[in-house]
């Protein structure tokens, strides 16, 4: 009995082999989180510290990159050894998954980061010099199918019923999607009465917890139901620098409680074909139509029907009210007319204001 137990003892001793195996696989990623901790709070351009949900996207991508590598065959100990070829087997790995042309964009964009990172940041060209069929790597910026609940049968009021019935936390977030067209993340983070400014005759909310790039924006309370929604969240969130969002929570756990209640009640593009984005979609599509009285494009509306100001007003609107920079980011939402020679400059004054 004895010899067998000492047997198994020296059987179980890890080979030199597997030692050196087990060690490299602990060395890159270690090495991969000294190049991240000392770079990841920077902005990729411009002077300035990004968000934390940035830095965990930029992280938990990087991660997967490398893994994805050792799995075709690439030991890079070393991530800073990163080399064109590498991010070519990854873009040959990543089509032949067929992931989104806008996931390939978003993973591209952070490899590119992380090679100036390690001083090679021109490496990585344009996509299209990779691939000979461009539409697999190039997003689509206009909208073809409009998002919105009520253009794809999907009643509002009866889903908010049932999920209010289930979770009040999760009802007034999605009231605040649809009343003010907010992010998921915005919403899960609102506190209401912060977002007021107490004490002032404000005839907007600021929204500043949960932004996309921590930018804060303005949204004007310029409806009944914006102000219907607001009070309920007040009720909600019951102290001055309360939330809407769940107590017991951390904001990644509320983010994926939210997105279970969401499928719970078939909130899905494949039980109902729309998500709670498609409220965000809803607000700005009828957004546009409140200002220029007519429907926006994807819902039909011509532009010789539409005021061409009226039309560059609600466009300007609409991108600060959705917390974007750019006005060529609104047509995702509700479609394009021909490009007008105003567009050019209209983007630089919505850039002015952020």
């Amino acid at each position: 009995m004895q010899l067998q137990k000492h047997t198994q003892q020296q059987r179980a001793v890890p080979s030199s082999k597997q030692q050196h195996q087990a060690s490299a696989k602990l060395s890159w990623k270690v090495e991969l989180r000294k190049i991240i901790d000392a770079n990841n709070r920077n902005h990729g351009a411009r002077d300035k510290i990004v968000s934390t949900e940035t830095k965990k996207n930029r992280r938990d991508i990087l991660y997967q990159a490398f893994t994805d590598l050792r799995g075709l065959g690439f030991k890079l100990d070393n991530p800073a050894n990163l080399r064109e070829k590498h991010f070519e087997a990854l873009l040959e790995y990543w089509l032949s998954k067929e992931l989104s042309s806008a996931t390939i964009q978003k993973r591209t964009s952070v490899l590119r980061v992380f090679c100036g990172w390690i001083g090679r940041a021109n490496m990585i060209k344009g996509l299209e010099t990779y691939v000979e069929d461009v539409s697999k790597v190039r997003r689509v910026q206009v909208a073809q199918v409009d998002k919105s609940w009520s253009t794809n049968g999907v009643s509002y009021e009866d889903k908010l019923k049932e999920i209010e019935a289930y979770d009040i936390q999760a009802g007034a977030q999605l009231r605040m999607i649809k009343a003010f067209g907010l992010r998921r993340r915005e919403a899960v983070c609102f506190r209401p009465i912060v977002a007021m400014r107490l004490g002032e005759e404000s005839q907007s909310i600021t929204v500043e917890f949960g932004t996309k790039g921590g930018r804060p924006r303005s949204i004007p309370i310029d409806n009944d139901e914006k102000r219907e929604a607001l009070d309920h969240a007040c009720k909600i969130s019951k102290v001055t620098n309360g939330h809407i969002g769940w107590e017991n929570l951390t904001l990644e756990q509320a983010i994926k409680r939210f997105a279970n209640i969401m499928q719970k009640f078939g909130i899905t593009k494949k039980d109902s074909g729309v998500t709670a984005h498609g409220l965000r979609h809803e607000y700005i599509n009828d957004q546009y139509e409140v200002i220029t009285g007519q429907p926006s494009p994807i819902r039909g509306g011509k532009k010789e029907d539409v005021d061409a100001e009226k039309d560059l007003e609600a466009r300007m609107r609409l991108t600060l009210d959705a917390g974007h920079s750019r006005l060529s980011i609104t047509p995702s939402y509700f479609g394009s007319y021909r490009k007008d020679k105003r567009e050019t400059s209209a983007i630089e004054m919505v850039n002015d204001t952020e």
